[in-house]
């Protein structure tokens, strides 16, 4: 859920001013938030998904109110965002090739935010056979 935070002044005023800059809001909260929606639109389209929905969410004296619930289909929001769903295979390969390599085990796979291309791949430690049958 994206959430819109809104100060007010008077209750519910805030309510009319959103739904008047309705476009630009969207607009700035899907730029604010292309991480996740270019998440969930990988998501959708392995679940075979056509639209999804977004509920943006104000809050006045702590209490949540829906301002606006906005439904797009994928395609749309590809668009939108200049998102190209075909970009992502290339990085999943990378990422299987670079598993294929390693032996069996558990990995915790990182990328650094400000630096590209920068995926580091760090191996867990075995878990002991003792440690997993106390366990059960």
């Amino acid at each position: 859920m994206i959430r819109a935070f809104v100060e007010t002044g008077t209750d519910g005023g805030w309510i009319a001013d959103i739904k008047q800059s309705q476009g630009t809001l969207v607009f700035q909260e899907y730029l604010s938030n292309s991480c996740s929606l270019q998440k969930w639109i990988c998501e959708a389209r392995l679940a075979d998904v056509e639209c999804i929905k977004f509920g943006f969410v104000g809050f006045d004296k702590q209490k949540p109110y829906i301002i606006n619930i906005e439904e797009s289909t994928i395609s749309n929001l590809e668009k939108y965002i200049s998102f190209k769903h075909e970009d992502t295979y290339p990085v999943l390969k990378h990422i299987i090739d670079t598993l294929i390599k390693e032996e069996d085990g558990e990995y915790v796979l990182t990328k650094n935010a400000y630096t590209p291309l920068s995926l580091k791949l760090y191996k867990l430690p075995a878990k002991e056979e003792d440690d997993q049958e106390g366990e059960n």
